[in-house]
């Protein structure tokens, strides 16, 4: 298996269908589990990446190429929650002009609320 095959079947996939039984089964448990950690890390990245970091869109986008092969994973799923936190919609400008434009403490201020939301995920009730 080439390298880049390896590294690809490592990296963690996040796509979540529904089940057409309309019941949660084990496997779609444990897919929204990795994605509820992969979205966690990545808000952990990328708050540490804002808090630290110079917030000119260069410098921004610099270090969140760094984290994401930090992370080993593609640019562009370390971009789109991203995007996703700081703007709230999927489709908008590339985060680093978005957040030199809102400034550190508003993206910061979001990526926490957004980390809050998934933390209330994990602790809310279960349905039997």
């Amino acid at each position: 298996m080439p390298d880049s095959a390896a590294a690809a079947a490592k990296t963690p996939r996040v796509r979540f269908a529904p089940s057409l039984t309309g019941y949660l089964h084990v496997v779609e448990a444990r897919t929204s589990l990795f994605n509820w950690l992969f979205a966690r890390r990545i808000m952990q990245h990328a708050q540490d990446v804002l808090a630290t970091n110079s917030f000119e869109p260069h410098a921004l986008e610099q270090a969140l190429r760094e984290a994401a092969a930090a992370l080993g994973i593609k640019t562009g799923r370390m971009f789109q929650p991203i995007r996703v936190v700081v703007c709230g919609r999927k489709n908008a400008p590339p985060p680093f002009e978005t957040t030199a434009v809102l400034g550190r403490e508003l993206c910061l201020v979001r990526i926490r609320q957004a980390e809050a939301s998934l933390q209330s995920l994990a602790s809310a009730p279960t349905l039997s």
